[in-house]
């Protein structure tokens, strides 16, 4: 029942990710960017994860691009990837630089950090795809790294080793409104300043930008009984980045509520109306 009233799902498996729709989906292979979500000419594509572009960018440009070129090749037509540190040796990656993130400590935004995700796009945009961006990765709050925002939220700072779900700081960083703050200015940040390769912000760059993830698997370091799943957290922060998106060609998407299929879909979110997409990983 709620594919009715939902405008679009977003799936994502490791490798891949794909769109349905509440319509039916038409069986070309083709369709063209400013169409993928066009109700009158509905398409099905496909596209692909890939996490750490702009730490390989900063490492190796010819390694990147090549990257780039191969996913164009293989035919998709969007890229997912995160705003988030980078780290040696990630099990979803080959070993990459490291790269700082865009807010490291809390409250102090890099410049050079965010212009590194500027070429990214960039160099996206100029092969005719589009990105979906997770704004920050919750896995970061008891995986590889614990970053900075599961710090300020009471847990360790670490650079790798994983912490495991239900920790204190979890719950911590979803229910206290102070951090929720902090988290807010991070998106303001990012959303908000201009980009001197794609000529505008990024809320505003409809030429590159599909959608934004309000996170990557917001609360997937929670217990799969936890009711934060269902609280308000999510819907505040879509809220936000709605507010901070010029362009209505640019979405929101949950980035997939807790994770691979532990309640991904919530009431909170299907009635949220700064939700576009619901996004399910598998």
């Amino acid at each position: 029942m709620f594919i009715s009233r939902l405008t679009r799902l977003l799936f994502t498996v490791p490798a891949l990710l794909a769109v349905a729709e509440a319509s039916p989906l038409a069986t070309q292979a083709d369709v063209p960017l400013n169409r993928i979500f066009d109700e009158t000419t509905i398409g099905s594509w496909a596209g692909v994860n890939q996490y750490y572009l702009a730490a390989l960018a900063a490492q190796n440009e010819t390694a990147f691009q090549n990257t780039l070129d191969r996913i164009q090749d293989a035919g998709f037509l969007v890229i997912r990837s995160f705003f988030q540190p980078s780290v040696y040796d990630c099990a979803k990656t080959d070993r990459v630089a490291k790269l700082t993130d865009v807010e490291d400590p809390i409250g102090t935004y890099n410049l050079p950090v965010l212009y590194q995700y500027d070429h990214v796009l960039n160099e996206i945009r100029k092969r005719g795809m589009k990105v979906i961006m997770s704004l920050h990765n919750a896995n970061n709050m008891g995986a590889s790294p614990c970053d900075r925002y599961c710090e300020l939220a009471g847990g360790p700072y670490k650079q790798d080793g994983i912490l495991g779900r239900g920790q204190a700081w979890v719950t911590n960083f979803y229910a206290n409104s102070t951090i929720s703050g902090m988290f807010k200015k991070r998106l303001s940040f990012i959303l908000s300043t201009p980009m001197p390769l794609l000529g505008t912000t990024l809320g505003a760059a409809e030429d590159v930008i599909l959608a934004f993830d309000v996170q990557n698997e917001p609360m997937v370091m929670l217990e799969t009984s936890d009711p934060l799943l269902n609280g308000p957290w999510l819907c505040n922060m879509a809220t936000h980045i709605k507010s901070l998106v010029i362009s209505t060609n640019i979405l929101v998407s949950t980035g997939a509520i807790g994770g691979s299929f532990n309640g991904n879909i919530q009431p909170s979110a299907l009635t949220c109306p700064a939700v576009d997409v619901i996004a399910i990983h598998g």
